[in-house]
């Protein structure tokens, strides 16, 4: 199934095809291309872990966890 997926700006962690992008500035998605929402700069991701975990995503003490794993920000 192809379909466009297309976001302004979102401030947390975003989950694209399997994957994590989150930065300090916020994520700008247009289809496939995920970017920094202030530099336009492509951010590469990482797989989500534990992805049998399903996604549950805390936040706690202004960080960012994925099925028990801290995410840190790309830099953007």
């Amino acid at each position: 199934m192809n379909f466009h997926l297309q976001i302004g700006h979102v401030s947390g962690p975003v989950v694209v095809n399997g994957r994590v992008y989150y930065s300090r500035n916020g994520v700008s998605v247009n289809g496939n291309t995920v970017t920094d929402a202030a530099t336009g700069q492509r951010l590469s991701g990482r797989p989500i872990p534990h992805p049998e975990r399903g996604s549950n995503v805390t936040y706690r003490g202004g960080e960012v966890w994925i099925n028990g794993e801290r995410i840190d920000p790309e830099e953007g």
